[in-house]
């Protein structure tokens, strides 16, 4: 992103949606691009799933950074915090779905074990 003219080499979380973008994309393109497209999503989940599994929850933040030696890691107190964005999830699913590589389901199945762990509060138990 760039602020007054200034690079910053930051990615948000929001942005993690496009993993799974470029998977759909890839579905319906014409065949010399496919590889691409998923390729492209592949590499756009992996950076996600690393904001994930660099932070000590294994949550991600709402936005990383890629500078001074730093890779996908939230340097700033103001992006360390996690709002239950579905983003990442939703790119696992779709490139589990275009590719069947279970790290997509094992990295989802992180995520929920880490909301569990760390999401809940006492009395969040919805009793029937």
């Amino acid at each position: 992103s760039s602020d007054l003219g200034l690079l910053e080499h930051k990615m948000g979380h929001l942005t993690c949606f496009a993993g799974g973008m470029y998977a759909l994309g890839a579905d319906g393109a014409p065949s010399d691009k496919t590889g691409h497209h998923v390729e492209l999503g592949a590499e756009i989940a992996r950076t996600c799933h690393e904001s994930y599994d660099r932070t000590s929850m294994k949550l991600g933040p709402e936005a990383f950074r890629f500078d001074g030696g730093v890779e996908a890691i939230a340097t700033r107190q103001n992006e360390k915090y996690y709002i239950l964005r579905p983003e990442v999830i939703e790119t696992y699913m779709y490139m589990w779905r275009f590719t069947h590589d279970p790290k997509y389901r094992k990295w989802g199945w992180e995520a929920v074990e880490a909301l569990e762990k760390n999401g809940r509060v006492d009395g969040g138990d919805r009793k029937s």
